[in-house]
């Protein structure tokens, strides 16, 4: 039984080989006869065509990293004492986290108030040092006039002198008188020098008088916060009435800075990104050069629009020349300006950037491209037939490329159907389903 089984299964098997080898046969000599039949040709190829075209075109890298506001100050009082206060903010509220406060204008040392300390100690010294300060310059000017004084009698004696010199040498004048002359002059000098000496001390003191007030006025300025520039309270740690010591700052991270300064300001309209890029590509990346960020898909991994109404545009401020051993890529920085605020301190964000733009390029689809030996190619449509042509490309992007050479404008590019193609083979095209769907 198992016998009759087996050879049944054989003879089964015989019959099938012998009908694919029929089939072959059969299409062996129907390819045949068409190769010696030159009036039978192939049906022609339904494919789907794109016109060669001028159009811009970018080359785009893709770099990811971690927004910074580029101005951040964390502000604290240099002296301890009680906070007595809090400023007003742009609308006349008192500050909070979020307020816009004002800095320095029109060659100000400082911009609006923010908080203050007791200060009443330190303005007592301020009016003890302003008073010593006047009261210096009062003896400054007493012993400046005593100067003049001395400078003025001194000229008279030395006329005086000089006349009855020669009155003596005329023997007109006893030797007594002339010495008692000389004698005034003398004590005329003397007198100037006391004057000039005691000019000097004035000087000093008034100098060390200036120092004591500029110094009680720093120690005043030291009790008061103000707005180093233009931006927003990103942190507000102190209460009106609480106490306040310089050693309660902790320095030793941003993070603990942040938490421990009284008032931490930022500039949200000036940020900046520093991005990781891999160091074959960061060859590419000049500063200058145009950065994007897509407004309405920060985290996307393509550049899904040109449309600027949805990008955020800056440029490239720093490139560093240190290579990180662990990744092996190199900081570039980033920056914006922006008046909405979009992008927040701390925000992880997608760039692009733009490292290079031919605004008039010859443009092929990627959807058109073949390659042979790593070479590329394209199938032109030239007369109803499928031409091969070699090209060499340029910038490339997502969608096209950049055809440096091999093509020429207007000229009919394959794009679905191309795998099927060779030389020579008849073609009847249709424009892509996009294309079609609006007309």
């Amino acid at each position: 039984m198992k016998k009759i089984f087996k050879n049944k299964w054989l003879w089964v098997l015989t019959v099938l080989v012998c009908i694919l080898a029929l089939t072959a046969l059969e299409r062996l000599e129907q390819m045949e006869a068409r190769r010696n039949r030159p009036d039978l040709k192939p049906e022609p190829l339904l494919v789907e065509v794109v016109p060669a075209k001028f159009g811009p075109i970018s080359q785009w890298i893709l770099g990811q990293g971690t927004v910074r506001v580029s101005r951040k100050v964390s502000l604290y009082f240099e002296s301890a004492g009680k906070v007595t206060g809090l400023g007003l903010d742009i609308n006349g509220q008192v500050i909070r986290e979020g307020s816009r406060v004002r800095g320095p204008v029109d060659g100000q040392k400082f911009g609006q108030l923010l908080a203050s300390l007791d200060q009443r100690s330190q303005i007592e010294v301020c009016k003890q040092a302003e008073a010593a300060l006047i009261d210096a310059k009062h003896q400054g000017k007493a012993a400046s006039g005593d100067v003049n004084k001395a400078k003025n009698d001194l000229d008279l004696i030395r006329i005086q002198y000089g006349r009855s010199k020669r009155l003596f040498e005329k023997k007109t004048l006893s030797l007594a008188e002339l010495q008692k002359q000389r004698n005034q002059l003398l004590n005329a000098k003397a007198e100037l020098e006391q004057a000039v000496s005691t000019l000097l001390a004035a000087k000093a003191r008034i100098n060390s008088a200036r120092a004591e007030a500029e110094n009680a006025r720093i120690s005043l300025e030291r009790t008061s916060i103000y707005a180093p520039f233009d931006g927003v309270i990103a942190r507000l740690n102190i209460r009106e009435g609480r106490y306040f010591r310089p050693d309660q700052i902790d320095g030793t991270t941003s993070q603990a800075l942040l938490d421990s300064s009284p008032i931490t300001i930022i500039d949200p309209g000036s940020v900046e990104v520093s991005l990781q890029i891999p160091y074959y590509e960061a060859s590419l990346v000049k500063p200058g050069q145009k950065v994007v960020v897509q407004l309405n898909g920060m985290q996307g991994r393509a550049l899904v629009s040109t449309d600027q109404e949805n990008m955020l545009i800056g440029t490239i401020y720093s490139i560093s020349p240190l290579l990180s051993s662990s990744q092996r890529t190199m900081r570039v920085i980033a920056r914006f300006q922006q008046k909405e605020i979009h992008l927040m301190d701390g925000m992880f964000i997608s760039c692009w950037i733009q490292v290079r733009h031919n605004p008039s390029a010859l443009l092929a689809p990627v959807g058109s491209l073949l390659f042979e030996d790593d070479k590329p190619y394209v199938f032109v449509s030239r007369e109803g037939k499928a031409q091969k042509r070699p090209i060499r490309l340029g910038i490339l992007d997502e969608k096209q490329v950049e055809v440096v050479k091999g093509i020429e404008q207007a000229e009919v590019l394959v794009t679905r159907g191309r795998h099927l193609l060779f030389e020579g083979r008849r073609l009847s095209h249709r424009a892509p389903l996009k294309e079609r769907s609006h007309d």
